[in-house]
This record gives structure tokens, sequence and C-alpha cells, in this order.
């Protein structure tokens, strides 16, 4: 059936143990006819119980299994308080100022956004880096 081709799919995508459920619920239905922005809608993340934007399914599994190195640099920051600039800076510094890549390559590019990418549907992405 195409519930066990999508289901086999899945398997081949998110992390071992790691499954998601479809949500039915009339504030989601709601919420969603209210929004443009996740018109692929959203879905339940297991066994956390998570519920993330259906995008996430294509990246849950490289963020899980992401490796770690200890020269790795962080940025975390609130929204709307310099996160872009603070990107730039440091992706300069650790470039040794390397300023022809930073006007050849766009900070997507440079800099992994993870909440970003991994969280916005590939049609805003696209627009992103025009």
């Amino acid at each position: 059936s195409s519930a066990q081709v999508h289901l086999q799919i899945m398997e081949n995508i998110l992390s071992d143990g790691v499954t998601i459920e479809e949500i039915k619920s009339e504030a989601l239905d709601m919420f969603e006819a209210n929004q443009t922005g996740y018109v692929d809608g959203f879905v339940r993340f297991l066994p956390s119980g998570q519920v993330l934007p259906r995008c996430f399914t294509g990246f849950e599994k490289e963020i899980s299994e992401l490796s770690v190195r200890d020269d790795d640099v962080w940025i975390s920051s609130y929204p709307k308080c310099g996160t872009t600039w603070t990107q730039e800076m440091v992706w300069n510094i650790v470039n040794s100022l390397d300023f022809k890549t930073a006007k050849t390559k766009s900070l997507m590019e440079r800099v992994p956004f993870l909440e970003l990418t991994a969280l916005t549907e590939s049609r805003h992405m696209e627009n992103m880096k025009k």
C-alpha cells in the first residue's frame, strides 16, 4: 500500500528509532488555515513527541547524527539581536579575513544555520538564496 511505501521511505531518512505520526486536531487545522508559511503541515516526531514542520523530516537524521568537532564554533543568539552580523564576523575571523570568498559565497553556504534550514520549507529557502 502507499502507506507502507511512505513508511519505508521515512525509515530510510529518519534516525533509527525515530518515527513520525500525522496529527489530527481542530486547533492544528485552524492554525494551518490561517498561515501560509508551512503549507506542508506539521507532524509529531516519536519517541520525543516534538511537533515540528514536516520539512524537518528531511533533516532529522543529519542533525541527530551531526559529528561535532573540538574546533567547531557555535553561534547561539536570540532572534533579531545581530545573529547575521555575528555569523559574518566570526566566519571572516576564522577564515583569515577571506573577503573574496565572503563576497562570492552566500552566508548560508559559509555558516550553516541549522534551525533556519531545518525548519523552513524548501520553497522559502530557494527565495532566500536569490
